[in-house]
């Protein structure tokens, strides 16, 4: 697209030139305050958080630069990712103290300040000039009159090199005139456009996120969602363990208190063989569900399903049948799952 002097995207590029102009001198402020905080602070190890903090406070110039591009410039441009603070004392201080995105954008900050006015006044300059040659034939009458060494008195834009002057105060000099205010006011548009395309340059270069910024916030999002899927791994494995194989090994225990009861002198030995039965089986369970959820946890956590839902549900242990005891006074041993009970409160009858 050729640029015009009628287009908004000039006005508009010439309004970030204004703007920056007006936020150079205050950007430059805010570089050199850096390394005076830092010195001033640099006795103390606590006080160099101030000069971090500072770099990273660079990150909000940088946004707000960022913004005028797209508005202004019509170059958006993607932010970098965000500043993540280490744990540690030192690591934090380093961390801020050498945070790449901030230190960029200082950079942009004493690289707009010189770029800025020049940029500003060449292109002031063009517009002005345009401006005023192109309606020289209107205002060229209010110019004072100037007398000269001949005696004549001539009035407008002059021209002189020792004797020798030209004004143009006639009709082919006026119309001389503002052809060169239209020549000025064509070439403004393409000197605009060519500083505004060097603070897009810049924009970019150092404003935007960089190659390794971007690798480097793709890799700690990674491992927050491996540690995320890992914690979630435990919780299931956790959860598996407390609802399935504490549950049973709780009644092995109980099982086996009773069969040892039995086994005393006056007890039952029938009744402690199917209850020792029984808490056999209930173990072989328990290590089955054990080996079941060692092998899920080494599976990868979107293919990894609770092995006590998915595969094995856990069963409650098995209460024994109810056999002739010549202790008749004595309940029978439940199991503790079953009768909804507490693993220390005994039932008469499930």
């Amino acid at each position: 697209m050729i640029p015009t002097a009628l287009s908004g995207r000039t006005w508009r590029e010439y309004g970030y030139l204004w703007l920056a102009l007006l936020l150079a001198p205050f950007g430059l402020a805010y570089f050199l305050l850096v390394p005076a905080t830092a010195s001033g602070l640099v006795v103390t190890v606590a006080g160099l958080f101030a000069p971090g903090g500072l770099v990273l406070g660079a990150r909000g110039w940088a946004a707000a630069y960022r913004g005028l591009a797209a508005g202004m410039l019509d170059e958006p441009i993607a932010d970098p990712p965000p500043f993540v603070r280490p744990r540690g004392f030192w690591r934090s201080l380093s961390a801020m103290l050498f945070d790449g995105t901030g230190w960029r954008a200082l950079l942009f900050l004493i690289v707009v300040f010189p770029l800025s006015i020049p940029a500003f006044v060449i292109s002031t300059t063009f517009l002005a000039v345009g401006l005023g040659g192109l309606t020289y034939g209107v205002w060229w009458r209010f110019l004072p009159l100037q007398t000269m060494t001949d005696g004549t008195q001539h009035r407008g834009f002059s021209i002189m090199a020792g004797d020798w002057y030209w004004f143009a105060d006639t009709p082919p000099r006026i119309g001389v005139v503002a052809l060169g205010g239209l020549a000025f006011l064509v070439i403004w548009p393409f000197l605009n456009r060519g500083f505004a395309s060097l603070f897009r340059l810049l924009s970019r270069g150092l404003l935007g996120p960089t190659a390794g910024s971007i690798r480097v916030a793709q890799l700690r999002a990674s491992r927050a969602a491996a540690v995320e899927d890992a914690e979630a791994r435990l919780r299931r494995i956790e959860r598996d363990l407390h609802d399935g194989t504490q549950a049973r090994l709780v009644a092995v225990a109980m099982q086996l208190g009773e069969a040892r009861e039995h086994l005393a002198p006056g007890g039952d030995p029938a009744l402690a063989a199917g209850l020792i039965d029984t808490a056999h089986t209930s173990t072989k369970d328990a290590l089955t569900e054990l080996r079941e959820i060692a092998r899920a946890s080494t599976r990868r956590p979107s293919t990894t399903a609770s092995p006590s839902r998915s595969r094995r549900s856990p069963r409650a242990p098995r209460c024994p049948s109810r056999s002739t005891s010549t202790r008749p006074s004595r309940p029978p041993a439940c199991c503790p799952l079953r009768c909804g009970r507490s693993p220390t409160t005994r039932s008469p009858s499930c």
